[in-house]
């Protein structure tokens, strides 16, 4: 019985177990001797088993304490990397120097694409503005709003999201010039290119 795998060895028992319980006429002292081989190979088994797992647990811990490790080591090491940058953009700015070859690469101020900002949504202009509604309430009332959206007089929650468009605020500023109500538009930001 050398060398069977826990569940074999877990078989072999249950056949013995049921065969005992069954009424077969078996030798009640070579049974017992079986019965001991099978509870020491189980128990030698087991012992792999947890020594296995208490392995893989091992491994696991470690690996995360490696991953937190690492982690932090990547965050300080982006702080640091724009820091840095920040501080040569803020140089370059200061001296009014666009572009800075080497050897090695190049340092050059880019012009960053117009953007929007949003100062208050609520003084943008409809047609510029996306409206999500989240209504809350039983089914049946959900069904009879979906139904019949004219009866609003049903014991309903709701809550209205106002969003404003960014990219038609943009095409229309840049079709038109025009500059909505409610919006900033962003149009000297600059960044480093490092190449």
């Amino acid at each position: 019985m050398a060398g069977l795998t826990l569940y074999e060895i877990t078989g072999v028992y249950q056949d013995l177990m049921e065969a005992i319980e069954a009424g077969n006429e078996l030798d009640a002292e070579a049974t017992q001797a079986i019965i001991r081989q099978v509870e020491d190979m189980l128990t030698r088994k087991s012992t792999g088993v947890i020594g296995f797992y208490r392995n893989m647990q091992n491994i696991v811990e470690s690996a995360t304490a490696e991953i937190e490790r690492l982690k932090a080591i990547k965050q300080y090491a982006e702080r640091q990397r724009d820091r840095h940058v920040n501080y040569v953009k803020m140089v370059m700015d200061a001296r009014e120097i666009t572009e800075i070859t080497t050897e090695i690469g190049r340092l050059k101020i880019k012009k960053n694409p117009d953007s929007v900002d949003v100062v208050s949504v609520s003084d943008v202009p409809e047609d510029f503005t996306k409206s999500t509604l989240t209504i809350t309430g039983s089914r049946p009332a959900i069904r009879q709003i979906i139904e019949d959206i004219k009866m609003l007089n049903l014991d309903v929650m709701y809550t209205e999201t106002v969003q404003a468009e960014k990219k038609q605020i943009h095409d229309h500023f840049k079709a038109t010039g025009e500059i909505l109500p409610g919006i900033r538009m962003v149009l000297d930001k600059t960044r480093l290119e490092i190449k």
